[in-house]
């Protein structure tokens, strides 16, 4: 993963299926400005994780905001969640 500076949202350069046959963890870093920008992650980019600090330091999104955007989301279909963390 690659992170922009702008904050416009994540940035990805790996090829999708790399990701998909790999067995070393993606974990996103920098660029997320919007939750919606961490279902686009999880989704487009093949991410299994991505790093959230620049939002809450910024003061763009509360923890308790992007939890519950992200649990919305994955009741929705539109992301996965590991059996680990039901």
């Amino acid at each position: 993963m690659d992170s922009r500076r702008d904050k416009e949202r994540f940035r990805y350069r790996a090829d999708r299926g790399d990701i998909l046959r790999g067995s070393v963890p993606v974990i996103a870093s920098g660029g997320a400005k919007l939750p919606g920008h961490f279902a686009e992650i999880f989704t487009a980019g093949c991410a299994d994780a991505a790093l959230a600090a620049s939002i809450f330091h910024d003061n763009i999104s509360a923890h308790r905001e992007l939890k519950e955007f992200l649990a919305g989301a994955a009741n929705s279909g539109q992301i996965a969640v590991p059996n680990s963390l039901h």
